[in-house]
This record gives structure tokens, sequence and C-alpha cells, in this order.
């Protein structure tokens, strides 16, 4: 076995503080004990072959990861009847797979792979995408997760806070047993840690997969969710204030973004992906539209919902780059480190992305 997901360094760990630079296992084992009672405990999916010093720190070149994993984050739809669609398929083929249920809702699943591509994104989207048509895995809110180099996951044996339960390594036997998502096993498999045998014990599966199939300089699954933006709909102030948003459960950044004096082209892309993509509250693209409106300036919002060119502007945008973003599930919110890299990360609050916890 080419593949750990606790002997390969340096790594990424995570909570309380981010970007914490670890060379070796003992480092993960100390910051676990430290804060295993207090907080989540999450460790980046890959090691990397560069780091950067920065006024920081060290700090991962994420261009550099090692990607000889595969990672599906599996907690919408039939998500149970997915894993053992996927597990079988690996057993079939002789790939190198394990499971972790990350809570009662939710199954981490990690395969094995040839880290020799050369589009590391892209391939990772790919094959992703390629495995959500073939067992017609639910996206909708597991998309960020595609072709994400810089993605963390949740340790092992250590407590989901969020869930009031532990993450815990899957045997295939315990798999078969779970009927579909409402099986009380899945609460009875998370309520405590897995004491017994090793972690090496839990994968299956001898072969790496190939992805230079889906190694190319190209996405070869376009996804597309359908609008159901109407503008003429839009909701006032007034009216949002009624539907009590929880904006202060938003990440820093996000609610600084909605504070903005002029959020820009890129502000804007950012503020829609995080709308539609995060879990606080359930939103309509119409209630999306709605907040964006009434976070922007009213010379912003002309400019970008009608066509009308404002002096020193390009001509307005008319909504399309709004529309364009909602619909196409290809895009995905950026990690904490990349937003930080962009200028958008306002302070640290130690959070991997401003989607998932």
């Amino acid at each position: 076995m080419k593949v750990s997901l606790y002997n390969e360094y340096p790594r990424i760990v995570g909570y309380p503080i981010r970007q914490i630079v670890l060379h070796n296992i003992r480092g993960l084992n100390n910051h676990i004990k430290e804060f295993i009672s207090k907080c989540g405990v999450h460790l980046s999916l890959y090691s990397f072959a560069t780091l950067v010093k920065t006024v920081k720190g060290l700090e991962p070149d994420y261009e550099s990861a090692i990607v000889n994993k595969v990672f599906l984050d599996l907690d919408e739809g039939d998500w149970v009847q997915n894993a053992k669609d996927l597990h079988k398929w690996c057993m079939e083929n002789d790939i190198l797979h394990r499971m972790h249920l990350s809570s009662y809702v939710g199954m981490h699943f990690f395969i094995g792979c040839d880290p020799r591509i050369q589009y590391k994104k892209i391939a990772l989207y790919n094959f992703q995408g390629y495995l959500s048509k073939k067992f017609n895995i639910v996206l909708d809110k597991g998309v960020s997760t595609m072709g994400d180099i810089a993605r963390s996951f949740r340790v092992e044996n250590t407590f989901n806070f969020k869930r009031y339960c532990y993450c815990v390594p899957l045997k295939r036997e315990e798999l078969m047993q779970i009927r579909d998502s409402s099986d009380p096993l899945l609460q009875k498999f998370t309520l405590e840690p897995r004491r017994e045998g090793s972690s090496s014990s839990y994968w299956y599966g001898s072969k790496l997969i190939n992805l230079r199939p889906f190694d190319k300089n190209k996405y070869l699954f376009k996804i597309k969710r359908k609008m159901t933006l109407d503008v003429k709909s839009l909701l006032s102030n007034g009216e949002l204030e009624k539907m009590e948003i929880p904006y202060k459960k938003f990440p820093l950044c996000v609610q600084s973004w909605m504070n903005s004096s002029w959020l820009g082209y890129k502000g804007r892309y950012l503020l829609t992906l995080y709308l539609r993509d995060q879990s606080i509250i359930n939103l309509t693209d119409t209630q999306i539209v709605s907040i964006i409106k009434n976070s922007l300036c009213q010379d912003e919002w002309t400019h970008c919902a009608t066509n009308v060119r404002l002096p020193n502007h390009n001509p307005g945008e008319n909504l399309m780059p709004v529309k364009k973003t909602l619909s196409n599930l290809n895009y995905k919110c950026p990690s904490c480190f990349q937003l930080d890299s962009m200028g958008f990360c306002p302070e640290k609050c130690g959070r991997w992305s401003p989607i998932y916890d």
C-alpha cells in the first residue's frame, strides 16, 4: 500500500488555529491530545512537496499537493447506497479505498490514486464527476469538495461537536448492515471511538486508480442547476429582516463582504457562491439576489443589475454574472487560504473554508 491517511508529511492541521504545519505523526498525535476535548480536529487530505516562507510563517504551496487520494463527501440523497455501490466497484476492481462515518448523517469515502498527474485540480474534478454520474451521487452540497487540493477531513476517532458523535472508520460488514440513512445503526456506530485494531486495517483493495484518462486541461463534466430567480419579486430590506437570516453565523469574511462600500466583480462572485452553497439557512435564488441587492450601494447594484453604464465603468452586467454563478456548479467557493491570497480574508477565524466547518 502506497497511500496513508496519517503518515505523509508535511501536512496542515486545523482547529483551533488554521495553518499549523506538521512534519510528522508525532506532531499530529500531540495536537489531537491537546484539542480532542475542545474542538474538532481536521487534517489536510494531502501532504505537500513545497512549503513557502511568508510573513505568517511556513505555509504550503497548494499546487505542490501530492494527490494520491480521491475524496468523496457523501451526505446527500441515498448516500448509504452510494457508499455500497462505490465499495462494490472498488472491490471488483481491487482498488484501494476506505470509509469513515464522519457522523451519523454522512460518510467520507477515500480512494487511492496514482499521484503522477499534471492537472491536479481538473483531474480530481473529472474523476469525481465521473463517479457522481456513474453512481448517481447527489452533489448539491458536496460540489465544493470536487477538485479541491486544499481539502481537509475530520480525523478518525475524534469528536464531531456539531453532530455530537464520533467520526469513525467503517468496516465493510458494518456498511452492509446499514439499511439506509435513517438506520439507528448509524448512531450506534458513531457513539464511541474505535479502540480495536490499527487504522491500516480499515483499508480495502490494493491497486491505485489511474487518473490519466481524466488528466486533461479541460473539465469533462459540466454540472448545471436549475435557476429559480424571479427578478420582479426581489425582497426589500424589510422583507429580508422578517426572514431573520442569521447573518452573525456567517464567517467573518462574508460579513465583511456584505458591509463593503463597493464589493466589486470578484467580491460579488464570491458572495453569490457562498450564499448558494452555505448550509446555515436554505435560500432561494430570488432570496440570494435580494440579499446581494441590499448589501450593495445603489450605484453598484445599478451596475450589477442593469445595462446602464456608470462613469468610469464598463457597461452594466444586467445580472448575467450572478445568474451564471448561481447556475454553474463547476464554480465552487475558494478555501480560506485562497481567499487570504486574494485579499478577501480580513481576519483569521480558524476555518478551512467559508462553507465547510
